[in-house]
C-alpha cells in the first residue's frame, strides 16, 4: 500500500515539475513570439510601401494612393501611413500582447492534446492488459472447475460400487444377526418352557406326596 502511494506521489510530482518547466519555456517562447509579431507587422507594412517618410514609389501603397487620390483622414490607408511614420505608440504594445498570448495559448493547447493522447494510449494499454488478465483468469477458473467436476465424477463413480458393497455387506450382517437372534430367542423360549414344565411336574409330585 505504501509503495503504491509512493509511486503515485512520485508520478504526480514528476507531472507537476514537467508542467512547470513547460510553462517556463513556453512563457519565454511567447515573449519572443510577441516581438516577432511586432517585427513582422512593421516589416510587412514597409514591404507594402508605407515608410516613415511617406509612401514609397513603385510599391503597392503608391499604386493604391494613385487610384484613391485624396486620402481621407481616419481611413485604413491613412492609419497605415500613420503607423509607418511612428504615430501610434499603442499598436506595437497591443500587437506584442496579442502575439504573446496567442503563442502561449497555442503551445498549451498542443501540450494538452499530447497529454490527452498519452493518457488515451495508457488507458488503451491498461484496458488491453485487463482484458488479457481477465481472459487468463477466466480460462484458469474454467480449467479448475472442469478439473474439479471431472475429479468429482470420478470419485462418485469410484465410491458408488464401494458404497453398494458396504450396504450389501451391512444388510447381510444385519440379516445374519437377526437370524441368530431369532434362533437364540426360540431356543431360549423352548428351554424356558421345558424348565417350567419340569418345575411344574416336580411341584405337583411334591404336593401329591405331602397329601398322602
Amino acid at each position: 500500500m505504501n509503495a503504491t502511494i509512493e509511486i503515485v506521489t512520485e508520478s504526480v510530482g514528476q507531472k507537476i515539475v514537467g508542467w512547470l518547466e513547460f510553462l517556463g519555456i513556453t512563457l519565454g517562447y511567447s515573449l519572443l513570439a510577441g516581438l516577432a509579431v511586432v517585427a513582422i507587422f512593421y516589416i510587412g507594412i514597409h514591404v507594402l510601401g508605407f515608410t516613415c517618410w511617406g509612401v514609397a514609389l513603385g510599391t503597392c501603397a503608391a499604386i493604391c494612393q494613385a487610384k484613391i487620390g485624396n486620402v481621407i483622414g481616419g481611413s485604413c490607408f491613412a492609419n497605415m501611413q500613420k503607423i509607418a511614420a511612428g504615430g501610434s505608440y499603442i499598436l506595437p504594445i497591443v500587437l506584442y500582447i496579442v502575439g504573446s498570448i496567442a503563442t502561449f495559448t497555442l503551445l498549451v493547447i498542443i501540450k494538452v492534446n499530447q497529454e490527452e493522447h498519452a493518457i488515451g494510449s495508457a488507458v488503451d494499454s491498461s484496458s488491453t492488459w485487463f482484458n488479457s488478465a481477465w481472459n487468463s483468469s477466466s480460462a484458469t477458473v474454467d480449467s479448475a472447475v472442469n478439473s474439479s467436476s471431472s475429479w468429482f465424477n470420478s470419485a462418485k463413480d469410484s465410491s458408488l460400487p464401494w458404497l453398494n458393497s458396504a450396504v450389501n455387506s451391512s444388510s447381510a450382517l444385519i440379516d445374519s444377526v437377526i437370524d441368530s437372534s431369532s434362533s437364540w430367542f426360540s431356543s431360549a423360549m423352548d428351554s424356558s418352557f421345558s424348565w417350567f414344565n419340569s418345575a411344574k411336574k416336580a411341584t405337583e409330585s411334591l404336593i401329591n406326596n405331602t397329601v398322602e
